[in-house]
């Protein structure tokens, strides 16, 4: 309801004072902060690992796993390009499975073991179409999940415990 309110009050400010805004929807960002609710699971389990400990993933499935530099990036580039409007728009990116991001913190910290709770699969679409975005704000770039994780293990070890 509190996003749904803010895009709202993005679409009163156009109608009312002609502010532009464009708004974006996120799916699972993961990346060092990433630390609460239950899809932060894929970020506490890099965390783990960066502690050199086992864990697990408490979700299954295929889903959008957007690297935090990569929306953080596209944020920025929102709020420079030109919008005519309250426009909102999904993120997107690849969709990827919840096993080959346990296998990519595994090949990120060699010797820990990542399980993945396959049978608790969210009730939401596994990927959401970002090609409106794309269009909006120029070209998104995705860093590739294995990447991502490797560059998130590696600063989380570097965070004093």
């Amino acid at each position: 309801m509190h996003k749904q309110a803010c895009e709202g009050l993005a679409r009163i400010f156009w109608q009312e004072e002609r502010v532009p805004s464009i708004g974006i929807r996120p799916w699972i960002v993961y990346g060092p902060g990433r630390d609460t609710g239950l899809t932060a699971s894929p970020t506490l389990a890099m965390a783990a690992a960066a502690r050199g400990e086992d864990s697990a993933i408490a979700f299954g499935g295929r889903t959008q796993l957007q690297f935090a530099p990569d929306a953080a990036r596209v944020f920025v580039a929102a709020a420079r390009a030109a919008s005519d409007g309250a426009r909102v728009f999904h993120l997107g990116g690849p969709a990827v499975s919840l096993e080959e991001c346990a296998r990519a913190i595994e090949e990120a910290a060699p010797g820990v073991t990542v399980s993945v709770e396959t049978g608790n699969i969210l009730p939401f679409p596994e990927e959401f179409d970002g090609a409106e975005l794309d269009r909006a704000v120029g070209p998104i770039s995705w860093t590739p999940l294995a990447e991502g994780v490797r560059r998130t293990v590696e600063r989380l070890r570097a965070v004093p415990a």
